[in-house]
């Protein structure tokens, strides 16, 4: 499911041109794609050895894939 959305859901601010499918621009919205990806299955899974050491759940949920994309929007606009 993350890599289904991942591209799409860095919105209309990281879209490359149609014409350029190897632009810069693509391969890094790629690579920002595969880090939020890597970020949120790195807290999944360091949730599951909090659970498994101290009996305390932490959740993390399609919501927080989303937090986690916006807030990169939300600094690229701060940065541009």
């Amino acid at each position: 499911m993350l890599l289904s959305f991942r591209v799409r859901g860095l919105g209309p601010e990281m879209d490359p041109s149609p014409t350029l499918s190897s632009s810069p621009l693509l391969q890094i919205r790629e690579a920002l794609a595969d880090m939020c990806v890597r970020i949120h299955t790195s807290v999944s899974d360091a949730s599951d050895r909090f659970f498994a050491e101290l009996r305390r759940r932490y959740y993390t949920t399609p919501k927080s894939y989303l937090d986690l994309i916006n807030l990169y929007l939300q600094l690229l606009k701060e940065k541009r």
